[in-house]
């Protein structure tokens, strides 16, 4: 997903628009809300493209862009609470508004210069908001005023393009995500650079733009790739386990992935890792402050799991997820 407008309108039939589109007459079915230019490797971009292979209708991918009013629609799903956030104002008046999704992966209040409360009260008037995990909705069901309107949907990932290896699964501890400081690289480089034994392979973009990142480089058991999207079933294969160091998630999606290509995960106690993992089972869950040594303690008992990981997240396929927001449609 290097560049998540290519990603979303091959093969697709819908409406495509920029900031700068002329408005169009006829309303929509459902508009979907896109981040703005720039944003390559999105998840939430690939999202809108999954939900809406899957509806009928007229229907738009638009850019945000922030003060500009948006196309006339019955519906508007927001990929972010930002997006709706600054943008709920610019819906047009019309009979035909039947309502707004917000989809909400994790609280980031401050990242965007508001308060917690802030958030909640301008989520209050949307009509669902959708939580990727279910510590999200706990919180949401705390704080707004009609806990009706929030509705738990796991993320999700293709069961039929993330398949096992053919042949023995191979021997790399891994890691697979895009560069953020929340993905906490610093513990990733201390467990490479203590647990010289074992081979470790990272999968990704950006991670150039990480400080510490020439230094992980200069370790001889640590091997990085930046592949095409299609391409990352190949990679997981190359794993016999994935770890997940994230202070900060919604999901993290690459749990998934790899677990439906029967790799077993380590993941921190954040976004939807104690909805997906076992722990003991298919995977091992750790805190956020955890040290390298307690995270290397647990990449010693992966030989201790037994489960066929993939059978316990294929309920997390794209047709499942997308059924249980399209649902909320009154199309």
């Amino acid at each position: 997903m290097k560049n998540y407008l290519q990603e979303i309108l091959r093969d697709t039939k819908y409406i495509f628009s920029g900031p700068s589109s002329t408005q169009s007459s006829v309303p929509y079915d459902i508009v979907f809300i896109l981040p703005p230019k720039g944003s390559d490797g999105w998840i939430l971009a690939g999202l809108c493209k999954e939900i809406a292979s899957r509806l009928p209708g007229y229907l738009r991918f638009r850019l945000i862009n922030f003060g500009e009013k948006l196309p006339l629609a019955k519906w508007y799903f927001f990929s972010h609470y930002m997006f709706y956030i600054r943008s709920k104002r610019n819906i047009p008046e019309s009979k035909i508004f039947r309502g707004s999704c917000v989809f909400f992966t994790h609280m980031e209040a401050d990242k965007h210069n508001i308060s917690d409360n802030q958030v909640f009260s301008e989520l209050d008037q949307a009509h669902h908001v959708i939580c990727m995990n279910s510590a999200s909705q706990k919180l949401l069901t705390k704080k707004l005023k009609d806990p009706m309107k929030i509705k738990l949907v796991i993320g999700a990932a293709d069961h039929t393009h993330f398949v096992p290896a053919l042949h023995k699964a191979g021997n790399y501890i891994g890691f697979s995500a895009n560069y953020y400081e929340r993905k906490n690289p610093n513990l990733m480089f201390e467990i490479i650079k203590i647990l010289q034994e074992e081979q470790f392979l990272l999968i990704g973009n950006h991670w150039d733009k990480c400080n510490i990142f020439q230094q992980m480089l200069s370790l001889k058991n640590f091997r990085y790739v930046s592949p095409a999207y299609k391409d990352y079933p190949v990679y997981y294969h190359m794993m016999r386990a994935l770890i997940s160091t994230s202070t900060l998630e919604g999901g993290p999606i690459p749990l998934i992935e790899a677990m439906m290509t029967n790799v077993p995960a380590l993941a921190t106690r954040t976004g939807f890792t104690e909805d997906v993992i076992i722990h003991g089972g298919n995977g091992y869950i750790f805190d956020i402050d955890s040290s390298a040594e307690q995270v290397i303690f647990l990449i010693k008992k992966l030989g201790e799991l037994k489960a066929d990981t993939r059978s316990t997240v294929l309920q997390y396929s794209w047709d499942n997820f997308c059924n249980n927001i399209i649902e909320l449609f009154e199309l």
